[in-house]
């Protein structure tokens, strides 16, 4: 990155903040790229921020926090995402027979309960999912990230422009569709409460629910570019 007066240091959904508490430990040992960096914050908790604002306190650094990584400042960028894009919201699809559905959420209007109820994929789309995942049976579910891909791109943009690099670590998969199995084809969005798994629907709004992450499409994003 040819030693930048100012660099983007960006962590996206950074918690805490503990693990920049220890990139910033780290980087102090080299005071040349420690002054040089820039902190960009992507967090959308204002509970979060208080904590990092807390945790951050000791570093004499410009920390900056914003809702959007489009806000980022127009340098050099190293961006982190640790265990970040699995909380990203999915599109789910399903199989039925020889055609492709969204899986939705539909409140029951016997029951008032929430449950899962599907609608029939457009011409369109139809076409791209038999297309693309033409190894998919009966019953297949696949599961797509919209955000994901759309942060994929920005990132791969604006590294380009202005050079820099991104780490991205995540409970994932990375096997391209003409590759997968009949076993790729489960669906792994999941709820979890202090640290075990729960029924979807029964902990609305009170458990974390993620989704393993699909590298294989956010590679494709960053290649297309």
């Amino acid at each position: 990155m040819e030693k930048s007066k100012k660099i983007n240091l960006v962590e996206l959904g950074p918690g805490r903040g503990l693990l920049m508490h220890d990139l910033l430990k780290v980087a102090k040992l080299v005071p040349e790229f420690y002054n040089a960096l820039n902190i960009n914050l992507i967090e959308i908790n204002q509970n979060f921020i208080s904590f990092q604002k807390s945790n951050l306190s000791k570093y004499d650094l410009d920390i900056k926090f914003m809702q959007k990584i489009e806000d980022i400042d127009s340098l050099p960028s190293i961006v982190i995402a640790n265990e970040f894009f699995d909380a990203l919201p999915i599109t789910q699809y399903i199989k039925v027979k020889d055609l492709w559905y969204e899986s939705i959420l539909m409140m029951d209007p016997k029951d008032g309960k929430v449950k899962f109820d599907k609608i029939a994929c457009n011409n369109e789309l139809q076409k791209y999912l038999l297309q693309s995942h033409s190894n998919a049976y009966d019953g297949a579910i696949i599961e797509e990230s919209f955000e994901s891909l759309e942060l994929v791109r920005f990132i791969s943009d604006h590294i380009k422009k202005y050079s820099g690099c991104a780490l991205i670590i995540d409970y994932g998969y990375d096997i391209h569709t003409t590759e997968r199995l009949r076993n790729h084809y489960n669906p792994t969005l999941q709820a979890i409460k202090n640290h075990r798994y729960h029924p979807l629907l029964e902990t609305l709004g009170e458990a974390d629910l993620s989704a393993h992450v699909d590298f294989a499409a956010l590679k494709n994003t960053i290649y297309d570019r």
